[in-house]
């Protein structure tokens, strides 16, 4: 969740492009809008990456961000140095309606490869009413944790309640019966999964790349095991955002985003368990970071008697970022290098296991799942002894 700064000396001229943002500017446009420069080196990037589409979700991202509203203040919890804007998950919300639009008036325009975009998956609508939930806090308007659990709570089983089919069903075939017990147990089990997963994507948005990064290897593997054109629209859009997060620093998912993302993530999770394309180890290591974090964060917190659900700077994230902070003067560059190398970590095996057809292989799956997970606990306490190294010789 960081802005850009622009004081680090050589740190190259492509950064130093990046970095420059006029207090002029700032004053005319909103407290995180990219400069003339930024869009301009931002444009030649993404219009040779993703020709029109780039350029139009570029459009969408440079003008939400000159809004003055939705910005996430510098001195708020987190791991920002300057304002940013909240509304990157609005933006990509934006461009995926800009492309249904477009293909649904003229399917040429869009290529092949998204021209029979149906939009056919009515979980979709489900997760935009959930990423509401998240927008109200974007603009400000402030819902406790325990209001917003029972909003989340009665959303998903409202839905899950009238449309069966978007539970992973198929875990009472591996169970065993049918009974109603069963399937009530199976609403609770995925509400459970929903609720937990959506407040572990909301705090993987801290670090530039860290979320978008993650969400774009799961529709990539989603895409490639069916084609569906949605999934396909949905890595554009985060392709544009993460380079922007990544480049600048200037615009975050925010809780809409987060919300949203992470929970169409779990319903796709489901859909693809139920038609027998992925298994549960595959899907474990695929997400590991924001699975990991979560169940570490509500043990931690729990065993000290505090509220799962509030917000503070102790998570694995943040002390990565400080370890990086200490190497590069970029606050910038440390907090990208932190999103990154955990996307990287927490993704890439599976997409290496998808590539090689093991992603129902569940020993396989699950066994990278404990080598990743023996991973985060190391790096998790050398950082920490290194944050606390550092912090006492600083009150020395």
């Amino acid at each position: 969740m960081s802005s850009m700064d622009k004081d680090f000396p050589g740190s190259g001229a492509f950064e130093k492009v990046m970095s420059e943002q006029p207090e002029e500017q700032l004053r005319e446009l909103g407290p995180a809008g990219l400069s003339g420069a930024q869009v301009a080196s931002l444009a030649l990037i993404l219009g040779g990456l993703l020709g029109l589409a780039g350029l139009t979700s570029l459009c969408l991202m440079v003008w939400f961000s000159h809004q003055r509203f939705g910005v996430d203040r510098s001195a708020k919890h987190g791991i920002s140095v300057k304002d940013t804007s909240r509304m990157g998950g609005v933006a990509i919300a934006v461009f995926l309606m800009v492309v249904w639009l477009v293909s649904a008036v003229n399917p040429a325009v869009m290529g092949e490869v998204i021209a029979d975009l149906s939009w056919g998956l009515s979980f979709v609508l489900l997760a935009g009413l959930i990423a509401c939930v998240g927008f109200l806090d974007d603009l400000g308007v402030y819902i406790g944790p325990i209001t917003r659990l029972l909003l989340l709570t009665v959303i998903l089983t409202s839905g899950f309640i009238l449309v069966p089919t978007w539970i992973p069903n198929q875990l009472i075939a591996v169970i065993g019966g049918t009974e109603s017990a069963l399937e009530i147990g199976l609403v609770v089990f995925s509400v459970f999964v929903c609720i937990g997963f959506i407040n572990a994507g909301n705090i993987s948005d801290g670090a530039n790349g860290l979320f978008s990064g993650i969400c774009m290897a799961f529709f990539l593997c989603a895409w490639l095991l069916t084609a569906e054109g949605l999934y396909f629209s949905v890595i554009i859009g985060l392709l544009s955002f993460f380079l922007i997060n990544v480049l600048t620093g200037c615009i975050i998912m925010g809780d809409f985003g987060a919300y949203g993302l992470s929970a169409l993530i779990a319903f796709v999770g489901f859909d693809l368990f139920d038609q027998g394309l992925v298994g549960l180890g595959f899907l474990a290591s695929l997400l590991s970071y924001p699975c990991l974090e979560i169940i570490r964060i509500f043990v931690v917190r729990i065993g000290k008697a505090q509220s799962p659900f509030r917000a503070d700077n102790q998570h694995s994230h943040n002390l990565l970022h400080k370890y990086f902070s200490s190497l590069v003067k970029s606050k910038t560059l440390a907090n990208s290098l932190t999103g990154v190398s955990i996307a990287f970590f927490s993704a890439m095996p599976a997409v290496i296991i998808l590539f090689q057809e093991g992603q129902r292989n569940e020993m396989l799956c699950f066994g990278v799942f404990g080598l990743q997970s023996l991973i985060f606990v190391l790096v998790h306490t050398v950082t920490h002894a290194f944050c606390s190294k550092h912090q006492a010789h600083i009150i020395r």
